[in-house]
């Protein structure tokens, strides 16, 4: 199959008559163009919320966020407080993704400004295989059902950790620390969990769930502190805004890619929008004229590649605000 490269996209946009602003997208033949739309509203967008970054960041996310607006900078372990960088990344550049802010007295926007690597002694929760278990014991994941949500989510960790060492015939305890569980890094405590220091159970079942996996491996629970390599972020603030009209002015400025007024885009313009935050919009081949003008307007035909790319773009839409996922394919 002939690849349709960029350079001659281009020039089959001039011969027909097409305006190529700016740039052009650069698609093969049967390939697809999609734009999809998995976050809508300011929060989800925008705000800074329990489902970023680490589990252990996330389990302490308001507390960080209140040190972080009353101080103006916050530590993290393993992962900055928004995730947006995590170890081994040093790499602090405010360009990484989208940005995150907090919502308090009125609006800060999150940076990141150092990277440090270091060494800390945290506890660590693992299964090690073993060739034999005293009888009757329970599976893990009659463990994870009976356990709380936190416990929970540890013996889950540690399992699936296992799961790619067996498959792999990997010794689990060839591996540096960090990599053979869960790793309760600060500002997790043992007191948050009835597995550290002592836990309630010494051994285990491992089931496979795969073909590739054991049906039954026996595994004894492995608690032990140590010495875990990590990366050490410090988050900083600045406020931007002072009340939600003042955040949203300074977004429309600085931060989103495009502002479409729906009273003034055409129907068809409309319709890819409205379908994008829905289930996607999908286009085989060359974007047609509307849909290449959205992208434009949305700075993707900055992109010269002639494979498969993808690109989260930032935007609002009748009063709206978005952020979507534009996928070459």
């Amino acid at each position: 199959m002939q690849r349709l490269t960029r350079r001659r996209l281009c020039g089959v946009g001039a011969a027909v008559g097409g305006s190529w602003l700016g740039g052009c997208l650069s698609v093969s033949p049967g390939g697809e163009v999609s734009l999809f739309a998995g976050d809508e509203g300011l929060a989800d967008v925008f705000l800074l919320r329990e489902s970023l970054g680490a589990p252990h960041v996330a389990r302490h996310v308001e507390t960080l966020r209140r040190t972080l607006v009353d101080t103006g900078s916050v530590e993290t372990l393993e992962t900055t407080i928004d995730g947006r960088v995590s170890h081994p990344d040093t790499s602090v550049s405010p360009a990484v993704s989208r940005p995150r802010f907090v919502e308090a007295d009125g609006y800060y926007r999150i940076s990141p400004t150092e990277a440090t690597p270091t060494t800390v002694d945290e506890w660590v929760v693992w299964f090690e295989p073993v060739d034999a278990a005293p009888d009757g014991v329970e599976s893990i994941d009659t463990r994870v059902a009976e356990a709380d949500r936190f416990d929970a989510q540890i013996l889950r960790r540690a399992k699936a950790t296992l799961g790619t060492a067996l498959a792999a015939d990997e010794t689990l305890g060839d591996r540096p620390l960090r990599d053979r569980g869960y790793v309760l890094f600060d500002p997790t405590t043992p007191e948050e969990t009835a597995l550290v220091p002592n836990p309630p159970f010494e051994h285990a079942v491992f089931e496979g769930e795969e073909n590739f996996l054991p049906d039954e491996q026996p595994v004894r629970l492995r608690v032990r502190r140590g010495p875990v390599e990590t990366t050490r972020y410090t988050n900083t603030v600045e406020r931007v805004a002072d009340d939600r009209a003042d955040f949203a002015d300074y977004l429309d400025a600085n931060v989103l890619d495009a502002t479409f007024d729906a009273d003034d885009l055409p129907a068809d313009r409309r319709e890819i929008l409205d379908t994008a935050a829905g289930d996607g919009y999908r286009e085989d081949g060359t974007p047609s004229e509307p849909f290449r003008t959205l992208l434009e307007r949305l700075g993707v035909e900055t992109f010269e590649h002639d494979d498969r790319f993808t690109r989260t773009v930032t935007y609002r839409y009748a009063g709206t605000v978005y952020a979507a996922t534009c996928t070459v394919d």
